[in-house]
């Protein structure tokens, strides 16, 4: 069986370059991150999976708000501008492939 690497076979591809991007949260995504943490106090002797939990929790509404049940407004189309102007990394993206897109990419 023969193995070929990319860089072997294409010596004229680009080097990959990874980069590293902070992009904040909307009020709406930072007003869910509050509450979730104001309710979540915990008692002493509290388990690790139960801070794991929160951990995840709070990381999905770094993602996107609308990964929890009734944060989506009830009359919103089903694929709408809505989607991407909640969350600070679906702002970013879309940015992104706008520029993208008009570069010729």
């Amino acid at each position: 069986m023969l193995r070929r690497i990319k860089k072997e076979v294409e010596k004229q591809l680009k080097p990959k370059v990874e980069m590293h991007i902070s992009v904040g949260i909307t009020e709406h995504q930072k007003s869910i991150y509050r509450d979730m943490l104001k309710t979540s106090k915990l008692e002493k002797g509290s388990s690790v999976t139960y801070y794991k939990n929160i951990l995840i929790q709070l990381r999905k509404v770094c993602n996107h708000p609308y990964l929890f049940f009734g944060q989506e407004p009830e009359d919103a189309p089903d694929l709408g501008e809505h989607l991407i102007e909640c969350s600070g990394k679906m702002i970013f993206v879309d940015k992104l492939l706008k520029r993208a897109r008009a570069d010729g990419n």
